[in-house]
């Protein structure tokens, strides 16, 4: 799997800079436990759509990727719990 980001570039001064945030969705199972929110995390099938520049990132395309994500992100387990 993977966890969605978005990129952008930023300016200081005349430096340029690749800045990026994750993407977080509502936290499911264990995660939810710890914190309200959860990295999106992706199945290797959206992977190519995710990355894919040509793609629009639309409303569209975080469904498709909320949808895809939920058995993944359920599956999720806390280190050291029992």
């Amino acid at each position: 799997f993977g966890i969605a980001s978005i990129t952008t570039t930023a300016y200081r001064g005349d430096e340029k800079m690749l800045t990026y945030a994750l993407v977080t969705r509502d936290a499911v199972e264990a995660a939810a436990t710890v914190h309200p929110r959860m990295p999106l995390v992706l199945p290797a099938e959206l992977h190519d759509d995710w990355l894919d520049p040509q793609l629009a990132g639309d409303g569209d395309l975080l469904a498709e990727a909320l949808s895809a994500s939920e058995e993944l992100s359920r599956s999720m387990v806390i280190v050291g719990e029992n």
